[in-house]
């Protein structure tokens, strides 16, 4: 990513829809994938493009909560997008926001290759990469929670494993107090606003997700020693103290 922060404020604030983006996005998917008519290929010879699409899709979701697009960030976390290739392997056709996120060996085989010793050489990259970009890096990881947690609803309503790693989180300990728009949902009436993401109204909503961080049917993001606290990134404690 690069560019000036201006670019950004215009280019996402005037956008009449969500529209463009979801079908942006979904015109991506094949570069993650070799061409039909290439037969010999290794498990990493696109992870380029999966580690550009995946950035490009925080960008955007970072964006959209910058500022305060909630129902775009709703659309573009709700649909699903067509992947005509699924339907030739006997997959479902329709995926949901999480084929955006994809493990790169390529990264993991650097990391050993070269002895570098990184928790995560892609959150190193997401993170140097985002001081030239004109967004500021807490507000990547703002989204990447977002998904995150958005994932987790979605696990739970379908009974499934979680699919959505926040990469970006490994350095959520730089960073203190809540993420802004949690911050901000200490009045009842944002929460509400902010809940179209998750499908919910208030904040007991998100007991059951919290419950699933207790009880461990649901993972909570750790890189050996360094882990989350999704309920300080909430402010939990304090949603909905006022009106």
């Amino acid at each position: 990513m690069s560019g000036a922060d201006p670019f950004f404020s215009d280019f996402f604030f005037f956008m009449s829809g969500a529209d463009p983006f979801f079908f942006s996005f979904e015109s991506l998917i094949s570069y993650m994938y070799p061409p039909e008519e290439v037969k010999s290929y290794s498990k990493i010879d696109y992870d380029n493009f999966k580690f550009v699409i995946h950035e490009l899709f925080l960008y955007c979701i970072a964006c959209f909560l910058k500022y305060e697009r909630f129902e775009f960030v709703k659309y573009m976390l709700e649909q699903h997008f067509y992947v005509s290739r699924n339907a030739d392997y006997g997959r479902d056709s329709m995926v949901s926001f999480t084929i955006f996120r994809h493990h790169l060996n390529s990264l993991e085989h650097r990391n050993k290759r070269l002895d570098l010793r990184r928790l995560s050489v892609r959150s190193d990259l997401l993170e140097q990469r985002s001081k030239s970009s004109g967004i500021p890096f807490r507000l990547l990881m703002q989204a990447d929670f977002v998904i995150f947690l958005r994932d987790c609803f979605d696990s739970i309503q379908e009974n499934r494993h979680q699919n959505w790693w926040p990469e970006t989180l490994l350095y959520v300990e730089r960073y203190s107090g809540a993420f802004e728009i949690f911050a901000r949902c200490q009045s009842a009436g944002y929460l509400r606003t902010v809940g179209i993401i998750f499908g919910i109204q208030g904040k007991r909503d998100f007991d059951p997700v919290l419950a699933g961080f207790k009880d461990k049917s649901l993972y909570t993001p750790k890189w050996e020693f360094d882990t989350i606290d999704p309920v300080a990134l909430l402010d939990y404690e304090k949603l909905e103290i006022r009106p």
